[in-house]
């Protein structure tokens, strides 16, 4: 995980991950005959999760190494799975498809998270009654803590929902969501805080029906398509190419990748593009490229 910097280890035991199962299960009514399409990989605890919770609760999983929608749309049709978990990419890849649509509008539940989630999205899950729930969770909490369904009556715009029952959340001083369960990895020494509980660095509101709000992060990171960007670190590298003499980052929102990142650069001599990227991939990973790079 690297939620609050630099990446690190998380120390999840199963006590964690069975408190997550059951926490979902309250939101969501997993029964032993169903099948749940598993698309996400294995090395995030997304994908992770819903292994254990398929044990947990006894469910069948189809299990996807690789990611691609067209894939995902033959065998969901073919096998007809009741769950899956994307993120917001996936999802615009699928309902961007007639075929993709169909299955979604087939699904029992398509849980949406791991990404900022735009009211644009969920506005056309609602418009073709989709059974869309929209969650929020991370490494640290074996998962989502807090979600809500779209097409509730209790839905309200805007938010990414209630917490899960077992699950406790108070704004730190500092203004960031401090998280309480049993589901919370206990090996967390942020502010020395005790076991079962994380300061996360996600900056949030909370409404007197305890429905929570993200504003925004008390750090340098980006999240884009599902991972994470240190601004600080793709700065310092286009820094150290020669012919750049300086910078400036901007962050937009993205329905489909949650945030983009454009960098505009002040060069010493031309630049061509193509190239640029060329020698970036040398230091960094495809996803941590900037979508746009503009020369001024």
């Amino acid at each position: 995980s690297g939620s609050t910097g630099e990446p690190k280890l998380v120390s999840l035991k199963w006590e964690n991950f069975n408190s997550s199962a059951l926490a979902w299960g309250a939101m969501i009514p997993f029964k032993s005959d169903e099948i749940y399409l598993c698309c996400l990989k294995l090395h995030h605890i997304a994908g992770l999760s819903i292994i254990s919770r398929s044990l947990i609760y006894g469910m069948r999983v189809i299990l996807l190494d690789y990611y691609n929608h067209h894939t995902i749309t033959s065998i969901g049709m073919t096998l007809k799975p009741k769950y899956i978990s994307i993120i917001p990419k996936m999802f615009c890849d699928l309902v961007n498809d007639a075929d993709g649509l169909y299955f979604l509008n087939h699904l029992g539940a398509i849980i949406l998270g791991g990404d900022i989630i735009h009211n644009d999205l969920i506005d056309f899950s609602i418009k073709n009654n989709l059974n869309l729930f929209i969650s929020y969770g991370m490494t640290e909490t074996a998962s989502g803590v807090c979600g809500q369904w779209v097409n509730s009556k209790n839905y309200k715009k805007y938010s990414i929902g209630r917490p899960f029952p077992g699950v406790d959340l108070n704004i730190h001083e500092s203004g960031c969501l401090e998280i309480s369960g049993k589901m919370v990895a206990s090996n967390n020494s942020d502010l020395a805080l005790k076991k079962n509980k994380h300061l996360s660095s996600d900056l949030v509101d909370i409404d007197g029906d305890g429905f929570l709000y993200f504003k925004g992060r008390n750090d340098n990171i980006a999240l884009s398509g599902g991972k994470k960007i240190y601004i600080k670190k793709v700065e310092k590298v286009f820094l150290s190419h020669p012919d750049i003499l300086s910078l400036s980052i901007d962050i937009d929102e993205s329905q489909i990748w949650g945030q983009n990142i454009t960098v505009f650069i002040k060069s010493i001599r031309p630049l061509s593009i193509p190239n640029l990227k060329k020698w970036l991939l040398k230091y960094l990973k495809p996803y941590e490229i900037p979508k746009k790079i503009k020369i001024i």
